[in-house]
């Protein structure tokens, strides 16, 4: 199990698929061999020169992959709202994100995913109980664990994106507002890593939180499986123009916020903090 950052592997990786380049067309744009080019990356001993060479083609924001591969520039204390809790569980060989919210006076509480079923004591006497389930989107490592919590909790209703429904459960349309007392929570379709992932932007708390699921990572994003541009422009779109202080909680990793990302993901070369997009 790891609850890690992305390696440099694998950000590259997802760069490669995302502009269609061969591992042959990477590794000659800085003059290595396909095999030193793995064997560097994979033992993070790539050059500055060389990692710049990478960005370039692959179209990132410079100085990125220095910073992932010495696993350097990052921002460690970060304000999480009370009452927001990261309920981490097993999946294969990498852990997998959910979240409780509760409020203080709140009658229930509210999840958003669910694991993949592993570990489900940790789902056992959550006080207040669930009354709703929001999903990011329906891959089975964010949907495992729903029929072992409604053992828990039966009256658990679980919610998810008309474009891209959960088998049993209610749904909704993109741009829908929930309110739970004094917070109001936003769904926002940013298609990309699934063809309706959802992002949950969550207003009234001490500072704005985006449940954002495998959409975007610290240092990185989730693999997408659709238009890669689209997906790019639609993270900046819903995700980056969000306030700088917004948390996000990813589907997997640790927390980050919205100007973490536009300062160090290599994705969004295009960002920077307090520049409008």
């Amino acid at each position: 199990m790891r609850q890690e950052l992305d390696t440099l592997g694998e950000v590259i990786g997802k760069a490669v698929t995302g502009r269609g380049l061969s591992q042959i067309e990477l590794a000659q744009s800085i003059q290595l061999s396909v095999e030193d080019l793995r064997k560097k990356i994979n033992s993070n001993s790539l050059l500055e020169g060389q990692l710049a060479g990478l960005e370039k083609v692959l179209l990132l924001k410079q100085g990125t992959l220095l910073a992932i591969q010495n696993r350097s520039d990052l921002t460690t204390s970060l304000e999480v709202p009370n009452g927001l809790e990261c309920i981490n569980t097993p999946f294969t060989d990498f852990d997998v994100n959910a979240y409780l919210l509760k409020r203080e006076g709140w009658p229930e509480s509210i999840l958003f995913d669910s694991g993949y079923g592993m570990e489900l004591a940790k789902w056992e006497g959550l006080n207040p109980e669930p009354s709703r389930l929001y999903l990011t989107h329906t891959d089975r490592d964010h949907v495992g664990g729903i029929n072992g919590i409604q053992k828990y909790y039966p009256h658990l209703k679980v919610f998810s994106q008309d474009a891209e429904p959960y088998s049993s459960g209610d749904y909704f349309s993109d741009g829908e507002v929930f309110s739970h007392g004094e917070i109001e929570i936003e769904a926002r379709k940013v298609p990309g890593h699934t063809p309706a992932a959802t992002v949950y932007v969550i207003w009234g708390l001490e500072v704005p939180v985006a449940i954002v699921g495998d959409v975007i990572y610290r240092q990185s994003i989730g693999g997408v499986r659709g238009d890669y541009e689209e997906a790019l422009y639609e993270m900046r779109r819903q995700i980056l123009t969000l306030p700088e202080e917004t948390l996000l909680a990813p589907g997997h990793g640790p927390y980050t916020t919205v100007r973490e990302e536009k300062r160090t993901n290599p994705f969004f070369p295009e960002c920077s903090p307090s520049i409008s997009i």
